[in-house]
């Protein structure tokens, strides 16, 4: 029985591994790594994922986690950063009291995409976690999906 989860287990593994490469040999395009490079000149501990037109990359830029999603033309398409709750406006801080202020969240992230500032919460679930995205006026915005 234990060989079998065991087995499981790793033909998953290699399963999931196939749909993305985050091996350090990563073949970053050169417009790729001159738009990181640009908005992220003091980026450290770099990692990237290649994915069939974007390329991910999760690294720490001035003390904090971040990620970003490039296109391969070099378009940055989306890149969040973990905040403080006390980082939060005011208007996305209410609605979080008033809609779930007894329940735990996980994670507090500004998400950019393009020159627009979301909000993205993950909250606790008993089964699954809930992942909401607001924006500055504390309107929830499902039609934008979080950027796990």
């Amino acid at each position: 029985m234990k060989r079998r989860i065991l087995m499981t287990v790793i033909l998953a593994g290699i399963l999931i591994s196939c749909n993305y490469n985050d091996s350090p040999d990563v073949k970053t395009p050169s417009v790729v790594l001159n738009t990181f490079q640009r908005e992220f000149p003091e980026a450290i501990d770099i990692r990237w994922e290649e994915f069939k037109d974007k390329y991910e990359v999760e690294f720490e830029y001035k003390n904090i986690d971040y990620s970003a999603i490039i296109a391969r033309d070099g378009n940055l398409i989306k890149y969040k950063y973990e905040i403080l709750s006390s980082q939060l406006p005011e208007a996305v801080n209410n609605t979080i009291k008033t809609n779930y202020d007894m329940r735990k969240i996980d994670d507090y992230e500004i998400l950019k995409i393009g020159k627009i500032t979301y909000y993205q919460i993950e909250i606790d679930g008993s089964l699954m976690d809930e992942k909401l995205v607001f924006n500055s006026t504390g309107d929830q915005n499902p039609q934008i999906k979080y950027f796990d």
